[in-house]
């Protein structure tokens, strides 16, 4: 027996529904607030998952960038270093993927920085942590590690010392 046209027509509607009750819910879209004096003109900022942060990426070569992240509302640095642009996928397996990007956007569409390893964008893009970052904890101190595509190669060190 096949469905009537009203009985088809509910599954979409009902998506619609369910979609805009979602985005209803979801509040106002969260505006940047003012820039700290610490963080440079040129850095975008994100509201992320759990704080609002501020990224200031420039390309150093294809698909490659020097990106210092700040946190707000403080403008303390949270990380620095290269970072490479991929596309994020997710195999039938569960695995995680990443494929080169051609032609990266301009700005990148930031959305959150997760740990020392990589800095999640729109539209299935991510900036992986690729050579040597820092974490600065104050002053001219703070810890160091080295990347490869996102993954830490061997323990984090420190640097400097904290002032007395």
């Amino acid at each position: 027996m096949r469905p009537t046209l009203q009985a088809s027509m509910r599954r979409p509607v009902l998506l619609v529904a369910v979609a805009t009750g979602v985005w209803a819910c979801s509040g106002p879209a969260r505006v940047a607030p003012a820039r700290p004096a610490t963080v440079p003109a040129a850095a975008i900022w994100a509201s992320g998952t759990n704080e609002g942060l501020w990224f200031d990426c420039e390309p150093a070569e294809p698909a490659r960038y020097r990106c210092t992240v700040f946190r707000d509302p403080s403008g303390d640095t949270i990380a620095a270093g290269q970072f490479v642009l991929h596309y994020l996928t997710t195999a039938r397996e569960g695995m995680t993927v990443y494929s080169p990007v051609p032609q990266p956007p301009t700005p990148l569409p930031y959305r959150d920085f997760l740990g020392g390893g990589s800095i999640m964008l729109a539209d299935s893009l991510v900036l992986l942590a690729d050579g040597a970052m820092r974490f600065p904890q104050g002053p001219g101190y703070g810890k160091q590690a080295v990347y490869i595509s996102g993954v830490q190669m061997g323990p984090q060190s420190t640097y400097g010392r904290p002032e007395p």
